[in-house]
């Protein structure tokens, strides 16, 4: 039974508070009850340690892979009394994986002119997103990125060239990461 959890697991497991969450039976949360009972029965200290991959279910019924550390508190007559966990949410990490093995399986082969166009062809389609490109960075004074494939709705577009300053690629261009969600 949860007994107390944070908002960042509550958020974590599309729950909107962490009292929603407390007295619930925590094998509930298992995508794979298989994967529930192999961690009561065979968690050893040295996988509290680096972890064990599960896979929960978000409260809309989505998959949720997750990294489990955990350990117990107190232990009386080799039945769990208390046991303290922490997790990592692996999503984010899945999907970067995901996207780099599909721009990597699809672009081994091309060569020449037609790369740049279909990488950000494949990627706006992986992606499900309406417009993408690829672009370069010019050495001018007032910095502007100049695209090498241009895509909108799925169609090649003719290339633009657009004044750095302001936008989400100046961030990138400076060395930061840029995370623009739908």
């Amino acid at each position: 039974t949860i007994v107390a959890v944070n908002t960042a697991f509550a958020d974590l497991l599309g729950y909107a508070s962490p009292a929603d969450m407390a007295g619930m039976n925590m094998a509930a949360l298992y995508a794979n009850p298989a994967d529930r009972a192999r961690l009561q029965h065979e968690l050893t200290d040295a996988d509290a340690r680096r972890g064990i991959e599960v896979t929960w279910r978000h409260r809309s019924g989505r998959m949720q892979p997750v990294l489990l550390h955990r350990h117990l508190l107190h232990e009386h007559d080799g039945m769990d009394v208390v046991c303290q966990g922490f997790v990592r949410d692996l999503g984010p990490d899945r999907e970067h994986a995901d996207v780099l093995h599909f721009l990597s399986t699809t672009l081994m082969n091309i060569v020449g002119d037609d790369f740049f166009e279909v990488a950000a062809t494949r990627l706006v389609e992986f992606l499900g997103a309406n417009v993408g490109f690829v672009g370069t960075l010019l050495s001018t004074p007032d910095q502007a990125i100049r695209t090498l494939a241009f895509v909108v709705d799925g169609r090649l577009a003719p290339a633009i060239t657009y004044a750095l300053a302001a936008t989400p690629c100046e961030r990138v261009a400076d060395g930061n990461t840029m995370v623009v969600a739908s």
